[in-house]
C-alpha cells in the first residue's frame, strides 16, 4: 500500500449525514458536477506530432495503447511488425488517442468522487464541510484490505497553480485518471484532500473502509450528539468530541465524557 503512514482518512459532514451513514452502512458518491470547484478535474491536452519522435517513442506509445486497449489489436500487431509503416500511420494512433480521451471524459462524468481529508483538526474544513462545527467527522480506517488502500482508485490530491497536461506519447488510462481527478489549484491545498473514485456516481455505495471513530463538532446539538452516541456505541465505534483549545484558535479532539 502506498503512503503506509496514512492509516486514517477523515470525512467532514453534517450530523444528519453521520446518522444516515451509521444507520444504513452506505455513503453518497457525488459526480464531478456536484463538486464545489468549477475548475475541478480540468486538464489540457497536448497533441504532439507523433512522427517527430524516434522509433522507441513510437514503440512506447504503441505499448501504452495496447495496455489501455486504445487501438485495435490487429493494428497494433501491424505497427509492432513494421515500424516504418507505423510512422506513416501515426495519425491512426493520434485518432485513437483522441477517441480514448473522449470516451474516458464522457465516462468520468458519471464516476463517483468521494472526498476525504488527511487532517481532522482543520478549522476551515470544520466550518466549510461540517456545518460550521454543528456536524462532525467520520474516521475511516485505511488498509490494504479496503478501497481506501487501493492506489488505483484512492489517492491524495496534488496541488499546483498549473493545469495538468496530458499528451499522446506518455499517457495511459491510469495516468489520465489520476491527472484528471488528482489535481487541483493550490488555493485548495489546506484541505489535504484524498479522493476515492467509484465507477458509479450520484448514488449510495458501500462504505470504503471500517469506521473507527466519529468526532462530534463543538456546536453539535445535544439531541444529535445523543443520537450519534447511541448509534456509535451499538456498532462499537469510538465517539470523540471537538472542543476549543485553551488560549488558541484551534480545536482539540478528546474522548466523549
Amino acid at each position: 500500500m502506498l503512503y503506509p503512514n496514512t492509516k486514517m482518512l477523515y470525512k467532514y459532514t453534517t450530523a444528519k449525514r453521520i446518522m444516515e451513514i451509521l444507520q444504513t452502512g452506505n455513503i453518497y458518491y457525488p459526480t464531478l458536477k456536484k463538486l464545489n470547484d468549477p475548475f475541478d478535474s480540468k486538464i489540457l491536452i497536448n497533441q504532439n506530432d507523433v512522427s517527430y519522435y524516434k522509433k522507441t517513442k513510437i514503440k512506447k506509445l504503441i505499448k501504452k495503447n495496447l495496455e489501455a486497449n486504445f487501438v485495435d489489436a490487429d493494428l497494433i500487431e501491424f505497427f509492432l511488425n513494421d515500424q516504418e509503416k507505423a510512422f506513416e500511420l501515426s495519425k491512426a494512433i493520434i485518432d485513437s488517442f483522441n477517441e480514448a480521451i473522449s470516451v474516458i471524459a464522457g465516462l468520468s462524468e458519471k464516476f463517483g468522487i468521494l472526498s476525504f481529508s488527511g487532517d481532522r483538526s482543520n478549522m476551515l474544513l470544520w466550518s466549510h464541510y461540517a456545518d460550521s462545527h454543528k456536524g462532525g467527522i467520520i474516521c475511516f480506517e485505511r488498509s490494504d484490505n479496503n478501497d481506501l488502500g487501493d492506489q488505483r482508485f484512492c489517492f491524495p490530491v496534488n496541488y499546483s497553480s498549473y493545469v495538468p497536461e496530458i499528451n499522446d506519447v506518455d499517457i495511459g488510462v491510469a495516468d489520465l485518471w489520476k491527472k484528471r481527478f488528482g489535481n487541483k489549484d493550490d488555493i485548495w491545498a489546506y484541505e489535504k484532500e484524498w479522493r476515492l473514485i467509484s465507477k458509479k456516481g450520484d448514488e449510495l455505495g458501500n462504505l470504503p473502509g471500517k469506521i473507527r471513530a466519529v468526532v462530534c463538532g463543538m456546536k453539535m446539538s445535544s439531541d444529535a450528539l445523543d443520537q450519534v452516541n447511541n448509534l456509535a456505541r451499538e456498532q462499537g465505534i469510538d465517539l470523540l468530541v471537538s472542543r476549543e483549545k485553551e488560549n488558541s484558535y484551534k480545536c482539540e479532539i478528546n474522548e466523549s465524557d
